[in-house]
């Protein structure tokens, strides 16, 4: 299947990138470091899915507020008292937003945690199935 040139979408995210932005669900970045994360949806259900290798899953925190979603956590450093020779694990919060569209299930969202890539499921509302309405005469 070809790939269609859209001109005006590369427009748009070259403009988005002058600004420290990214199209599509996400939102500017927020913390000390950001973890990376795909964005993707099915027929059925968008789904977000970050890399947050270090980070214990009580120690990540999944909200929804209107049609925002948050990602937050924290990796820790370990202790203090280490003399490190070389040091290029980030750590410390990090905090990713998403804008979501309508017409999700925000009551049945679900996050898992499997070999350090939290998975959220952001299934879409069906849409109820057509009904006759009877006419009654007056």
């Amino acid at each position: 299947m070809p790939i269609r040139w859209e001109p005006f979408d590369e427009a748009l995210d070259l403009a988005a990138a002058l600004v420290g932005q990214e199209r599509g669900l996400t939102e500017p970045r927020a913390g000390a470091w950001t973890p990376p994360v795909d964005v993707f949806e099915t027929e059925g259900a968008f789904f977000i899915k970050a890399e947050v290798p270090g980070v214990p899953p009580e120690k990540i925190k999944v909200e929804v507020h209107g049609r925002r979603l948050t990602i937050a956590g924290e990796r820790d450093r370990g202790s203090s008292s280490r003399k490190y020779h070389n040091l290029e694990r980030i750590a410390g919060p990090f905090a990713r937003n998403f804008s979501l569209p309508t017409g999700l299930a925000t009551d049945q969202i679900e996050a898992s945690y499997r070999n350090g890539v939290l998975e959220i499921i952001l299934p879409k509302k069906s849409d109820p199935p057509g009904r006759q309405i009877p006419v009654k005469s007056a």
